[in-house]
């Protein structure tokens, strides 16, 4: 599985989560627990995995126990909230 992370965790806190998941036909949003609402295009490098996957393929997401991640078994692949954050900073 490759889920798209960052080693350091300079824009994540332990306290942060994922705690809701949206797909659009070219946006990824997730929304955190502290209110914030992160989105990314399908379009950027490392989702193209996602953007290529059919709409059934798209809704079977889990967010882990964590809540650090969003996981599309099916795809063998995921997001981390890590990279989601560093992601948007560098926009």
């Amino acid at each position: 599985m490759n889920i798209l992370a960052n080693k350091s965790n300079v824009h994540s806190s332990p306290s942060v989560a994922i705690v809701e998941v949206r797909l659009r036909a070219n946006l990824f949003s997730a929304k955190l627990s502290d209110g914030r609402l992160v989105s990314l295009p399908l379009s950027l490098d490392g989702l193209q995995w996602l953007a290529r996957a059919t709409p059934q393929q798209r809704r079977k997401w889990v967010i882990d126990p964590s809540g650090l991640y969003v996981i599309w078994e099916e795809l063998g692949d995921g997001i981390s909230i890590e990279h989601l954050l560093r992601t948007q900073a560098l926009e």
